[in-house]
């Protein structure tokens, strides 16, 4: 459990941190678990775009996280806990996460939560991750003398007081998000017309 507050973003101390941390986490377990990101079946249906729900969910929650983390990081209340970033590494980095979840339907997150809702079959993705961590650190030498030469250190994002300003990245995510859950509500729709289907008597 000590592992877990260590890795977390919130700039507490000692118990109340620890305790936070574990409270934010099942809060954002049922958070899931409600919106069915742990399940096989809405997650395909997203990847492939045929779930607008989910899809609105995932988007949303980008942008509204941003705009929390914002103002929680400008009262005080969490730090910025990111390494340094490279673009070159960071695009072949989301290339094979995005392959790992669509082979596993899942991310380390809803891995968790779909274990915690009873779904033991996922202990083989939570496996995988767990050797993927050695597998990491073995390689750690060979990223960094290869990869992690492939561009220049991106810059540590600034906190921006202002926060319609244009240079202030949290409002281009907020605003980017705002618009593709419009394009997903005009062309995926809000999945009551295929809820009504399903509960449409067969003559």
């Amino acid at each position: 459990m000590m592992i877990l507050a260590e890795i977390t973003p919130l700039a507490l101390e000692g118990n109340t941190r620890l305790a936070v941390a574990i409270l934010m986490g099942i809060l954002f377990g049922v958070l899931l678990i409600k919106a069915e990101f742990p399940l096989c079946k809405p997650v395909r249906e997203a990847l492939i775009l045929k779930n607008g729900p989910l899809c609105k969910t995932f988007v949303l929650s980008i942008g509204a996280g941003a705009l929390l983390f914002y103002f929680l990081n400008g009262s005080g209340i969490v730090n910025y806990h990111v390494r340094s970033g490279y673009l070159w590494p960071s695009l072949l980095g989301g290339i094979i996460a995005g392959l790992g979840m669509a082979l596993c339907l899942r991310v380390p997150i809803t891995a968790v939560a779909a274990l915690a809702a009873g779904k033991i079959h996922v202990l083989w993705v939570i496996l995988g991750m767990i050797v993927a961590v050695p597998c990491v650190t073995a390689a750690s030498n060979w990223l960094s003398d290869t990869i992690f030469q492939w561009g220049t250190k991106l810059e540590r994002p600034e906190h921006v007081d202002n926060i319609l300003s244009f240079s202030n990245p949290t409002l281009w995510v907020v605003v980017i998000c705002a618009v593709v859950v419009l394009v997903l509500q005009f062309t995926l729709g809000s999945g009551v017309e295929k809820e009504q289907e399903k509960e449409k008597p067969e003559k």
